[in-house]
């Protein structure tokens, strides 16, 4: 490319802001102008993180010629109708997970830009982590076998504050927020299930608050699941396969190690270890930033790594988990 392409980050949480940070770390892109609520939120962001415009309109923001990617990092409510107006205005846009609250509006927007031919993809960035990567890899090459099982979690006492995972009009959500990243690894490393049982913890304002949930695949493959924004839950992974496994090490779903044990036989032999180990940049955002980028430079309207259609494919899973649950 000839320049970097220009970002503009719309909210100004903490997510947003590691994410800007991680801008600066990436070469093929730059950190252009920042949107909030407010002007003057805006413009302290901006100043904080270097940005040369500051928005307190996203029309402002999204009739600036000058801004190339929109970066939504906004309550997952606001998702659809944000992204649509970025596509409606010719921008590439990159969602923060969950991309929509639900995969009909995830359709709807992958058929807009598609339609409108801008770049569309949801921010799971676990997916282009090294360490992800590899481990992928080391599957594909049958380095512990045939895969059997997984078991992923990610559970953590949320303090109860304002924030929006704990209003239901902002789209709060454990399943969103976290139970994502291991359906989204189970479903990377396993594929589609068959069945599925689920139990979980839901107010009555339909925030849920705990889930955990077993998939069944074909061949009696399965995969045990938990999430939780009220207790502690093991935020390591797991990967079972007939000649050994591999043990994702915390936090899973942005790794910087993990273990690969190997054994042919009955563990009274020393099975063999070895370690794969790989520094995160930044705070782990620039490998998805720099795929990102690339695809939009290649001309893709979408990332060969995570396309819509595993988005949906994802959506579409939690969307029968929520009415389960």
């Amino acid at each position: 490319m000839t320049r970097p392409l220009r970002v503009a980050v719309v909210g100004t949480g903490e997510v947003s802001r590691q994410v800007a940070s991680d801008l600066a770390l990436t070469p093929a892109v730059e950190l252009y102008a920042v949107s909030s609520r407010s002007n003057e939120t805006a413009a302290a962001f901006a100043a904080r993180l270097g940005a040369e415009k500051a928005y307190g309109d996203y029309d402002d923001c999204l009739g600036d010629a000058e801004v190339d990617l929109v970066y939504l990092g906004t309550p997952h409510s606001t998702h659809h109708d944000l992204a649509l107006r970025a596509i409606r205005a010719g921008k590439h846009v990159l969602v923060e997970k969950p991309m929509t609250m639900d995969a009909a509006h995830a359709r709807s927007l992958a058929d807009a830009a598609r339609t409108t031919g801008v770049f569309l993809m949801e921010g799971m960035w676990t997916k282009f982590n090294g360490v992800i990567q590899r481990v992928a890899q080391v599957i594909a090459e049958g380095g512990i076998g045939e895969v059997r099982s997984l078991r992923a979690s990610f559970g953590v006492p949320f303090p109860r504050d304002e924030g929006s995972r704990w209003h239901a009009e902002l789209g709060g959500s454990s399943l969103l927020d976290q139970g994502i990243y291991p359906i989204t690894l189970a479903r990377m490393i396993l594929g589609d299930p068959i069945a599925l049982h689920a139990k979980g913890d839901v107010r009555e304002d339909g925030v849920d608050l705990t889930g955990h949930l077993t998939l069944e695949h074909t061949e009696g493959r399965f995969a045990q699941l938990a999430w939780s924004m009220v207790e502690f839950i093991d935020l390591s992974a797991a990967i079972s396969g007939t000649q050994g496994w591999i043990t994702i090490h915390p936090a899973f779903w942005s790794p910087e190690r993990a273990t690969l044990v190997r054994s042919s036989g009955p563990l009274a032999a020393p099975p063999e270890r070895s370690e794969i180990e790989i520094p995160r940049r930044g705070h782990g955002f620039v490998p998805m930033l720099q795929s990102v980028a690339e695809s939009i430079e290649a001309g893709h309207l979408e990332n060969p790594l995570h396309p819509m259609s595993e988005t949906i494919a994802v959506l579409e899973l939690m969307d029968r988990l929520r009415e389960a649950l």
